[in-house]
């Protein structure tokens, strides 16, 4: 958490560096070899309250700033109206030149480029991060900046530089996109080799625990970019799995081809899409709880919560084949934004071969909705699969895709070092452009359905590019998933002496807000005498006395009831099922009281109801429709007139305080 002092000193900096803020003093695009002048106001400058931004390590910005040259971008758009971001980049070369393919990106989402020269991978680390920081501060002064929307980037060598900036200040730096390099703030184990054997990155500065929980404590976000065939590419992998992953930092890998350090426009677009765009917390849930932390309960088969887990467990021997779980907090994916999603899965024990299926399917209707087994409708709706499964010796994994009756095996592999016996984690990072799915463990072997699918030299991440299937012509087109998605767990089973399979750790993030979905209208249980009436319009009712099953059909009305509480679980055509209130019958009190309290008159009727009681005391009174629907509701002393004349002839629940109901007859 931010000390408090922090805050204040920020926000008053904050608002210090605003009124600054105009137009550009150098025009509009390319500038090059710019000296920016020095601070007009030194108290802008911020100590740093990690590692060694403070001390004297970084060199002032009055002796960098007046001799020092800088290439800029400014969007052509920029009037100074309004505030930009900026992007401070440390380049490993001498020349602060900006990349030409990332041009459409800082004009389409009005950010700045700031990039000093002779500051390259020769030069000492003090003075590159200190001359790209410095230029941060005198720009505030120049421009008017976003001060949320201030990012860090560089290359190679220069990535590494603008990583450890945004550690070493992430009060102002909210998010990175550096190119070809990466850093952490302490060593990470090294699982994945670089081109070069034994080359890894050295850590920069090795911060102290307490000092990344405080940048912990910031929401920053890191989109990392790098290529197929970049020589620091497993570098990069080592920071996001054994840093980013394990300790909770909000990081991503975008992967392109080519070499060190090749990139393209839409490269560059999916980090800056990653870093900026909010994120929604749809669903999270531990399964501790009944229901989850966030997010909307679950429409469920065969599935159970308890202990941390969520166990799906078929019984095909009661006729139950499959078990399920499916969200009805859903989200929208197919966007520039998308979705992040995540969760561990396995076996509960080692017998039977049943499959795994992790689901994002597609909001298309209440009926498809609840017919969905996470079987049946491969083939039918449109959905991403992510399907497990294990043969006597070996496990396998599938990614599966479904549209307009098609469905497209996208990737099958073999585990090298997973036997199925420990849960899995898996992470989807799901947008428009992408799927890229990523295993807690790796593969032997694998193969893919085109080359736009691609497992990365990870050997765990699968990375699936949307935008480029079909002749760039893309998998999907912008309409599709319009009204959101859901997703589900499921698994089908052949034996009943089959391993059940475990859920747990479920999170569904969002760059948009949830999609509430609720296929099944409401059940209520109304009081008739000694009859119980449920909302109509169900197919089928189960009937519970004190958490026993003792009625099931289709009727809605149970007759001659004992006493006890009662509920009942309405299932609609589709097989969606919700329960109910619960009502408590004691005949003994209710008659007694309903004999001395009130009558009703005429019965039938066609005109008026009269209601009458035997005391001076205030009375409440509904009056219902058999389906549960409120029709009148009032409040009297002694006597009341009810006007009916406008209701149809029929049956009607009449409820006086919370006694008893009585049948009324309309004629």
């Amino acid at each position: 958490m931010v000390k408090r002092t922090t805050l204040v000193s920020f926000i008053l900096l904050n608002q210090a560096w605003s009124l600054f803020g105009q137009s550009s003093p150098y025009g509009t695009g390319s500038i090059f070899n710019q000296v920016l002048g020095n601070l007009q106001d030194n108290s802008v400058i911020f100590e740093s309250n990690t590692g060694l931004g403070n001390n004297g390590f970084f060199p002032d910005p009055a002796a960098i700033l007046p001799t020092t040259t800088f290439d800029i971008y400014v969007p052509t758009t920029y009037d100074g109206s309004e505030p930009y971001g900026l992007i401070t980049y440390i380049s490993s070369t001498n020349d602060g030149g900006i990349k030409p393919e990332w041009i459409p990106v800082l004009e389409s989402h009005k950010l700045i480029w700031v990039a000093a020269d002779n500051i390259g991978n020769s030069q000492q680390i003090d003075v590159r991060m200190g001359t790209g920081w410095a230029a941060v501060y005198r720009m505030k002064e120049l421009f008017n900046i976003d001060t949320n929307r201030i990012y860090s980037s560089g290359q190679s060598g220069g990535a590494r530089m603008a990583q450890t900036l945004a550690y070493i200040y992430p009060e102002w730096i909210t998010g990175t996109v550096p190119i070809c390099g990466s850093s952490y703030p302490t060593e990470v184990a090294q699982d994945y080799e670089t081109e070069n054997p034994d080359g890894h990155y050295e850590v920069i500065f090795d911060f102290f625990e307490s000092e990344v929980d405080y940048i912990k404590g910031f929401d920053q976000r890191f989109g990392i970019m790098t290529s197929f065939n970049d020589y620091r590419e497993g570098d990069m992998m080592n920071i996001y799995y054994n840093g980013f992953e394990q300790a909770g930092f909000d990081g991503k890998i975008l992967e392109t081809a080519g070499n060190h350090c090749a990139t393209t426009t839409q490269h560059f677009l999916d980090a800056i899409n990653f870093v900026e765009h909010p994120e929604v917390m749809i669903q999270n849930d531990s399964f501790t709880n009944a229901q989850p932390e966030t997010g909307t309960d679950y429409f469920k088969a065969g599935a159970t919560v308890s202990g941390g887990m969520c166990v799906l467990a078929a019984d095909p021997a009661s006729g139950d084949s499959s078990a399920y779980l499916k969200t009805t907090s859903g989200f929208k994916w197919n966007n520039p934004y998308g979705t992040i999603l995540s969760a561990n899965t396995g076996w509960t024990g080692s017998a039977g071969n049943d499959p795994i299926r992790l689901g994002c399917w597609e909001y298309s209707s209440d009926s498809a909705y609840c017919i969905n087994n996470g079987f049946n409708q491969t083939g039918e709706g449109k959905g991403l699969v992510v399907a497990l499964f294990r043969t006597d010796s070996t496990t396998h994994a599938a990614i599966i895709a479904s549209k307009e009756g098609v469905t497209d095996t996208l990737f099958s592999g073999q585990f090298s070092d997973w036997d199925g016996s420990t849960p899995l984690r898996v992470k989807w990072h799901l947008w428009d452009a992408e799927w890229r799915v990523e295993f807690g463990k790796h593969f032997a072997s694998s193969s893919v359905m085109n080359s736009q699918i691609r497992l990365l030299d990870d050997r765990r991440a699968v990375r699936i590019r949307w935008s480029e299937m079909n002749g760039n012509a893309g998998y999907w087109n912008a309409s599709d998933w319009a009204n959101g998605a859901y997703f589900m767990a499921s698994t089908q089973k052949s034996d009943s002496s089959n391993a059940n399979v475990s859920l747990d750790d479920l999170e569904i993030r969002s760059g948009n807000d949830s999609v509430f979905i609720d296929p099944v209208a409401e059940v209520n249980i109304v009081q008739d005498q000694h009859n119980l009436v449920a909302t109509a319009g169900f197919a089928n009712y189960q009937w519970s006395l004190n958490g026993q099953l003792v009625s099931e059909g289709p009727d809605n009305i149970l007759t001659d009831v004992e006493e006890g509480t009662y509920t009942v679980q309405a299932e609609n055509n589709w097989s969606c099922s919700t329960g109910s209130n619960s009502v408590s019958i004691s005949y003994l009190g209710l008659k007694d009281f309903q004999k001395i309290v009130f009558s009703s008159y005429p019965n039938p009727v066609s005109g008026s109801l009269t209601i009458k009681a035997s005391d001076k005391l205030p009375h409440s009174y509904r009056l219902y429709s058999v389906s549960g629907i409120k029709l009148h509701e009032g409040t009297f002393e002694t006597i009341t007139v009810v006007p009916v004349q406008h209701l149809v002839k029929g049956i009607y629940l009449l409820k006086i305080d919370e006694g008893e109901t009585e049948l009324i007859v309309k004629e």
